[in-house]
């Protein structure tokens, strides 16, 4: 190996570990003390747009400035209707997925661990005046959370030679770790829908995709979550305890 590569192989690794440093591992070593109703105030929504914008763009810029990298090589392409509609379609998916897997959970209360069987937390949005601001709030964590655990660290561990299968789950887990502030299941069910969306690129090759639907998903959890549209009887009941365990996002 050349010197020359061998120092870019260097400054690659420090690019990774920089950028995981200053995004994301403040809030996995010390979670943030949330209580759910963050999203009705818009100076939260504002903070959300911003420092995912801010984010986003340094991602482009590094990849774009530096080690002759190219957009297409981690699935960025330019924007399309169809993006878009699959996209919309992708989000669909996902409430039937969640649905089972808050089924199962609530089938198997009974012999799991405390921890898991708690309905775990959750967000709680009654602020409808501001919708506008909370969908631009959603697709731009959607943008950014799909852009690196995604697109820019699965490409990045391919440049450095790891094998497909680690450099795809070891991203997936690095997103379930950030959501551990909402317990277990926020884990877990981060850790689904890590999968879910990394099979969605994979399928797709456009990151449009799995960001569009990362963001409607988001965006539509809120919005579920502060509806008291359930009657009481036993039967949606039931469906409520279900919903409540797959909607922890």
């Amino acid at each position: 190996m050349r010197l020359s590569d061998f120092n870019q192989k260097i400054l690659s690794c420090k690019e990774l570990l920089l950028t995981f440093a200053l995004f994301f591992l403040p809030g996995i070593i010390a979670p943030p003390e949330v209580f759910g109703t963050e999203f009705n105030h818009p100076n939260f929504l504002a903070l959300i747009i911003v420092t995912g914008l801010a984010e986003t763009g340094m991602i482009l810029y590094l990849v774009t400035h530096i080690g002759g990298r190219r957009l297409a090589d981690y699935n960025i392409r330019p924007m399309r209707p169809r993006g878009l509609l699959y996209g919309f379609l992708a989000c669909l998916l996902i409430f039937p997925l969640l649905l089972l897997t808050g089924l199962l959970l609530t089938l198997s209360a009974e012999s799991v661990p405390g921890e898991w069987a708690m309905p775990g937390f959750r967000w709680y949005y009654t602020n409808y005046s501001l919708l506008p601001i909370t969908l631009c709030a959603c697709l731009a964590t959607g943008y950014m959370e799909e852009l690196y655990y995604r697109s820019y660290l699965p490409t990045e561990f391919f440049r450095h030679g790891m094998p497909a299968a680690p450099a795809m789950i070891i991203p997936v887990l690095l997103f379930g770790a950030g959501h551990f502030y909402q317990g277990v299941i926020g884990f877990a069910v981060a850790c689904l829908l890590g999968l879910y969306f990394t099979g969605v690129l994979r399928l797709t090759k456009n990151l449009h995709v799995p960001a569009v639907a990362h963001g409607l998903y988001n965006f539509c959890a809120l919005m579920l979550s502060g509806m008291d549209f359930f009657c009481y009887d036993e039967l949606l009941s039931t469906l409520q305890t279900i919903l409540r365990r797959a909607l922890v996002l």
